[in-house]
């Protein structure tokens, strides 16, 4: 199975987390800076963090996936990209990396698997998938503070009806919300997910709104902007 972008391509039939909107729409979002070191918390085939090496040059990837297939999908894929940059897969439960790395890194990134949706979010599919990744939203706002220095930023996508959870998880381990963008398909429709981007500082925090649709049904301006260096 192999999702093509307009600069490269990936495999990702190994991985249990498919390509889907949530990690397009974070991948295209999220940013860094050429030479930063980056950890990619759930890798899947790669996509997140082989996203992020297509903005910046020289970037240092640690892809972090539990899943020995879907690492080593990972790898394969890190070594098709056409450009160079240092790529490490890692293939190890994210407590166990948090609590034994010496590493800080400059730029975390991350769609939680227990979070991925198509817009039908319950309770109960939650919970279920939260107990098959073992990772609470507490690990993981815990394992980041462990693997961040006073300069690193954090970015997240998670459904809108985790907001509260996720600012109070956040706030506990030392984290601040710069920004939090909620998505809608429409004007009309309340928001299914949120974008985020976390620092190690006291900020401002900034809301906004992203538009997936205009009011002709056809995809916004803001939003094709947004996608528009990825998706053919």
């Amino acid at each position: 199975m192999r999702f093509e972008f307009k600069q490269f391509g990936l495999e990702h039939g190994e991985s249990a987390m498919k390509i889907g909107f949530d990690s397009v729409l974070l991948g295209s979002w999220a940013e860094a800076q050429s030479g930063e070191s980056v950890l990619d918390i759930g890798a899947g085939c790669g996509i997140l963090g082989f996203m992020l090496t297509q903005k910046a040059a020289n970037l240092r990837l640690t892809s972090l996936e539990k899943d020995p297939l879907a690492a080593q999908e990972c790898k394969k894929n890190g070594e098709q990209m056409p450009w160079n940059f240092n790529h490490q897969v890692v293939c190890a439960d994210f407590k166990e990396f948090a609590g034994n790395s010496l590493e800080k890194f400059d730029v975390m990134i991350s769609n939680p698997p227990y979070f991925e949706s198509n817009g039908q979010i319950d309770e109960k599919e939650r919970e279920q998938a939260r107990h098959q990744s073992g990772l609470s939203l507490v690990d993981l706002f815990r394992g980041a503070s462990q693997l961040a220095h006073e300069n690193t930023v954090f970015f997240l996508v998670f459904p809108s009806l985790s907001s509260s959870e996720i600012r109070q998880a956040g706030r506990t381990f030392g984290w601040w919300c710069e920004l939090e963008i909620e998505v809608k398909n429409k004007t009309t429709q309340s928001s299914k997910r949120t974008l985020w981007k976390w620092v190690r500082k006291p900020c401002e925090l900034h809301l906004s709104v992203l538009l997936v649709h205009d009011a002709t049904g056809g995809k916004s301006l803001e939003y094709r902007k947004m996608v528009d260096p990825f998706l053919l």
